[in-house]
């Protein structure tokens, strides 16, 4: 029999409670039952549920690149780690001592909104870590100008 074949009592004939007929009952509801016939007329059986497949998220540091030009809080630079429908915890690790503070440092996703102040000219790298290892990094260029201006007076 194939998974196909419906038993039908015309097929098995007027016979179906004869001894002979009887004894092969075991033997047709096993092979009713391997070739998914029976069960509440869906096909024979419960369909297997559908495992669901995930889209992985991606972590982006953004600018790419933040320019700083001077030290000091009034020339500080936003910095952004972002990764839509996270909600996990987001950390940041950098190589900017002597270049640069960023702050805060961690936070919860969606995005974790930073402030890169510069210290020092210089170049470093800031880090974000989500909570499955998906990294993303930012560059940070703190240039600092060796012109100063000064005003003078002359005396008449």
């Amino acid at each position: 029999m194939t998974s196909n074949t419906l038993l039908k009592f015309e097929e098995i004939g007027p016979d179906l409670l004869s001894p002979t007929r009887i004894r092969m009952w075991p033997a047709l509801v096993a092979v009713a039952a391997l070739s998914g016939c029976g069960g509440g007329g869906g096909g024979g059986g419960p369909s297997p549920t559908p495992t669901p497949t995930s889209t992985p998220l991606t972590l982006v540091a953004s600018p790419a690149t933040v320019s700083i030009n001077g030290v000091g809080a009034a020339n500080a630079q936003p910095l952004t780690a972002s990764e839509s429908a996270y909600t996990g915890t987001i950390t940041e690790s950098d190589t900017c001592a002597g270049i640069a503070t960023v702050s805060p440092g961690s936070g919860v996703g969606p995005s974790l909104k930073e402030t890169v102040t510069g210290v020092a000219g210089g170049t470093c790298v800031v880090t974000f870590k989500d909570a499955t290892g998906e990294t993303a990094t930012s560059t940070v260029q703190v240039t600092t100008s060796g012109v100063v201006i000064q005003s003078h007076t002359r005396d008449h």
